[in-house]
């Protein structure tokens, strides 16, 4: 899944810097947060390096205790919800916008 603004110098600094700063992270982490993908498993701030940050945020906690929160990232021409439990990623959905000509 790729970021809704990839070719940004921007957003290249903001990966390679995180990237950098955690050299714990796993090959396929680094990679994925390089070019602006996700992946199950990933940590908000790995997200935000990855994405930057959300258009919009909403969560909830279940009865369970278990907090569950999505992110959402709006641009002209695609939406991107990333779902998250317990601060980790469990899924997303990336969506096309058509827009009419």
């Amino acid at each position: 899944m790729g970021c809704p603004s990839c070719g940004s110098v921007k957003d290249t600094h903001r990966r390679r810097a995180y990237v950098s700063e955690n050299p714990e992270l796993a090959e396929s982490q680094k990679d994925d947060i390089r070019m602006g993908n996700l992946q199950a498993g990933m940590t908000r701030e790995m997200v935000r390096a990855s994405l930057g940050e959300p258009t919009e945020t909403s969560a909830k906690t279940a009865l369970t205790g278990t907090v569950e929160e999505r992110w959402y990232y709006e641009e002209e021409d695609e939406t991107i919800t990333v779902e998250f439990k317990d601060g980790r990623v469990v899924g997303w959905d990336q969506k096309r916008i058509e827009i009419d000509r």
